[in-house]
């Protein structure tokens, strides 16, 4: 039997597992006293879980971006040293309590010497040489894991060139949808949102005309003291309409009249002028709610009326 290293994986399991030291060390610099709870090194793929009690900002997450790179452009020794777990703790080697060490723990070591050191940790995985072979560190996104855990999912190296390509590719099809440059995306994204909301401005007094127009033209039933009983689901332009948003129309079409106004769905508003409505609603026993000249509600119960 013979065995064969995946040397492509191996070193792309490299690059996250020391651009995740480093990651752990932005971290505590930004976050008081935060805590690793959990984490998964792949080939380029870095999961960090963290005690964290709010997501970081963009700012922040940008910093440690830029910070980790320019410990990966300062190409900075990455050290494998065996010693005693006494020896370790002394040297301020960060260690996960709730792991079992043995007598003599591997520590790995980040900086230029003794006066420079970026980053000291307990661990037995497989590390770079020099910072500079990590290549290059992209934040992809943040998330909650839990109560008081955040996990950031990270790249290193080939799976953020891959990234930059695929967001490449999408910039490129939103500027040719667009149909303008990559640069021109903002300016032409603002410009269609002012048309949009000119246009949903137009429609908006559009429909309120139409609306308008139906109600004051519109038959209803006189009955119980009511000038109108209204069931508007028998008008096809009415049924494409909130029933909220015709409520705002009516009040105005009907201001001094004593109105009911329903669909067959249920939902129903009692205008009034003369008449409780609160009573009223009370003794057909329909659900709503609101003062003694407006009652809103939904209830099958109002078809019956």
């Amino acid at each position: 039997m013979k065995l064969k290293i995946d040397i492509k994986k191996r070193n792309g399991n490299m690059r996250a597992h020391t651009a995740t030291h480093l990651l752990h060390g932005e971290l505590n610099k930004i976050i008081k006293n935060t805590k690793q709870a959990g984490s998964l090194v792949d080939n380029d793929y870095i999961r960090f879980d963290f005690t964290c009690k709010k997501a970081l900002s963009n700012k922040e997450i940008q910093q440690i971006e830029e910070n980790i790179n320019n410990i990966i452009y300062e190409g900075l020794s990455v050290n494998k040293k065996e010693m005693s777990l006494e020896q370790a703790l002394q040297a301020g080697a960060k260690a996960f309590f709730e792991e079992k060490y043995g007598d003599v723990v591997r520590v790995i070591s980040i900086g230029n010497g003794e006066k420079k050191t970026i980053s000291i940790e307990l661990c037995g995985g497989t590390h770079v040489d020099n910072t500079s072979q990590i290549g290059i560190f992209k934040i992809i996104s943040q998330e909650a894991v839990s109560s008081g855990v955040r996990r950031i999912i990270a790249y290193t190296g080939t799976k953020v060139y891959n990234y930059i390509k695929e967001q490449d590719k999408l910039l490129q099809d939103i500027s040719d949808k667009l149909d303008c440059t990559s640069k021109q995306i903002i300016e032409k994204l603002n410009k269609s949102q002012k048309e949009l909301e000119q246009i949903k401005g137009e429609y908006e007094s559009m429909k309120q005309n139409i609306v308008k127009s139906i109600l004051e033209n519109i038959d209803g039933e006189s009955k119980e003291g009511f000038d109108k009983i209204i069931n508007i689901s028998k008008y096809e332009e009415l049924n494409k309409i909130n029933f909220k948003d015709i409520l705002n129309i009516a009040k105005q079409v009907f201001d001094g009249e004593n109105i009911i106004i329903y669909n067959n769905d249920g939902n129903f508003v009692i205008f009034t002028k003369n008449i409780n409505a609160k009573e009223f609603a009370k003794s057909k026993g329909l659900k709503g709610g609101g003062t003694n000249n407006i009652i809103q509600g939904k209830d099958h119960k109002i078809k019956q009326i």
